[in-house]
């Protein structure tokens, strides 16, 4: 009984980590403090569940005319970078999606593994008991 009450937590922990992500939202252009490197203290945090439930974070650097803009946000679960719209005249240097709260702020984003460690925890304690 033990065995199944951890193994529903650790999977509602899981879930409940896909589900509700908080990324930072912002435009460089608009907000200086949303370029590389970011300064956290200034960039608005936003709760992703109320942006069409979104599963991702997302972050975007696009050139024009010379200059340089980050786009940071949440992102929904079916955008890639190919899907992504750029207008004419821009060009999109940079773009990359990650999967856990507030991961949208390095160059290089990795996301996901963070998401499995509930499910590959709760495969080690039930193959252990």
């Amino acid at each position: 009984m033990g065995r199944i009450l951890l193994f529903t937590v650790l999977i509602i922990i899981s879930i409940s980590q896909v589900i509700s992500i908080e990324c930072y939202a912002c435009d460089s252009l608009e907000n200086s403090a949303c370029g590389d490197p970011i300064n956290i203290n200034k960039i608005d945090v936003q709760d992703c569940d109320s942006f069409d439930k979104s599963t991702k974070c997302g972050k975007a650097i696009l050139h024009v005319n010379g200059t340089s803009g980050t786009l940071r946000g949440c992102a929904h679960k079916q955008m890639n970078c190919d899907s992504l719209v750029v207008p004419d005249g821009y060009k999109m240097e940079h773009c990359s999606f990650c999967y856990s709260d507030l991961c949208n702020t390095s160059v290089t984003l990795s996301g996901g593994l963070l998401s499995l460690f509930p499910v590959i925890i709760s495969i080690f304690v039930i193959n252990k008991f």
